[in-house]
């Protein structure tokens, strides 16, 4: 059970409507295009209205988009969105990391934390095109992945 990912996010996740903003990551593409993710929602963290975005900049970050996507936690199910990160893998592709944080385990029960993904395979591309969710491992990512020979 993933978070629930919106590709056209509405007005409620525009700026001015955010009270608070925490766990940033950036990633620029081989033809300079930047993105920015970190998760916001609610009044404060944790929530079960937290959620991640996912803004762009083309012109070095002087300026940035409103959310290109959301990732809404599953507030009824209790699963809290949280912690994205991005990373570009060797061949060029774009891959967006989430944490999941599920209310109902305790925290020493390995299902508490999981860590999904969705991969854009041309992140320069005018219109970006993603990859259905895919769960990655239990725990979550704080940190790009490194790949070793």
């Amino acid at each position: 059970m993933h978070g629930t990912v919106i590709f056209n996010p509405g007005a409620e996740y525009r700026t001015e409507r955010r009270l608070w903003q925490g766990c940033p990551t950036v990633l620029r593409t081989p033809n300079g295009k930047l993105f920015a993710g970190w998760y916001s929602g609610g009044s404060r963290e944790p929530s079960v209205f937290n959620y991640n975005l996912l803004v762009s900049s083309d012109d070095g970050g002087l300026s940035w988009s409103e959310p290109l996507l959301v990732v809404e936690s599953l507030t009824e199910e209790r699963v809290l969105a949280i912690d994205i990160e991005l990373w570009l893998d060797p061949q060029g592709r774009m891959w967006l990391f989430w944490t999941q944080r599920h209310l109902q385990y305790r925290q020493e029960d390995p299902r508490h934390l999981q860590c999904w993904a969705i991969v854009c395979d041309d992140p320069d591309a005018p219109v970006l095109r993603w990859s259905e969710p895919r769960y990655i491992v239990s725990g979550f990512l704080r940190c790009q992945p490194t790949v070793l020979s």
